[in-house]
């Protein structure tokens, strides 16, 4: 492998967790805020679906990563501090990796 099984190991799995986690719940998180922030009375989308179509014809695909950064400063360090302490976790209890 790349990289030998330790800590640096563990911490650059956990790093790419967590931008995994943001990347695939970005689009989401998006569409939801957008639903939530509608003018009271008016009904800007009929549903996700539409509010995603909506945003994606009106400012492209790249718009629904929009607030990513601040989405990977939420989820980045909760990840990577999960995963590290789970794996510290499995060698004091003598656990094998995969």
């Amino acid at each position: 492998g790349i990289m030998e099984d330790g800590v640096p190991l563990h911490f650059v799995a956990s790093m790419i967790a967590g931008v995994s986690v943001a990347a695939t719940t970005s689009p989401i998180d998006l569409v939801r805020t957008r639903l939530m922030n509608q003018p009271a009375g008016q009904k800007l989308y009929t549903g996700m679906v539409d509010c995603m179509m909506k945003s994606v014809r009106k400012d492209g695909v790249m718009s629904l990563y929009r607030g990513f950064t601040p989405q990977w400063m939420r989820f980045g360090p909760f990840t990577i501090v999960q995963f590290m302490v789970w794996e510290r976790m499995r060698t004091l209890y003598g656990m094998k990796g995969i």
